[in-house]
């Protein structure tokens, strides 16, 4: 996955820019994010069969926060507007840290694209 910043002068981004569906590049695991002032909610679109369940994440600024668990791990996950249209989404901390699924996530991230109406037909089947 490509790494990317946000640069320090970069305005906070808006509530629309947060929502809408999102897709992590090259796959098609699909989540829709809707806000209400600095919470955010997820949904699965896609979720690939993973079943998982989230809190209200919070939103400051650029940044978002949001507890995830799945397969009895819990994951503080920090999620990054890069741009308009992309996000970096990592793990802050994941509990039980000897879980597996732990493992697995220490120092990765997933790169979500936010989907537009031109990249829906495209991306996604209608299955």
């Amino acid at each position: 996955m490509a790494a990317a910043t946000s640069p320090a002068s970069a305005q906070p981004a808006a509530e629309h820019v947060w929502q809408g569906e999102w897709q992590v590049e090259e796959t098609t695991f699909t989540l829709r994010v809707s806000t209400e002032g600095n919470r955010f909610f997820i949904e699965p679109v896609r979720p690939l069969g993973l079943e998982w369940t989230t809190s209200n994440g919070i939103i400051d600024g650029n940044n978002g926060t949001i507890q995830v668990e799945y397969q009895g791990v819990s994951a503080q996950v920090m999620v990054q507007l890069i741009t308009d249209t992309s996000a970096i989404v990592r793990s802050m901390s994941c509990q039980p840290d000897y879980h597996v699924i732990c493992t697995l996530v220490r120092n990765q991230q997933a790169l979500f694209v936010k989907l537009t109406r031109s990249n829906y037909q495209n991306e996604l089947p209608l299955n």
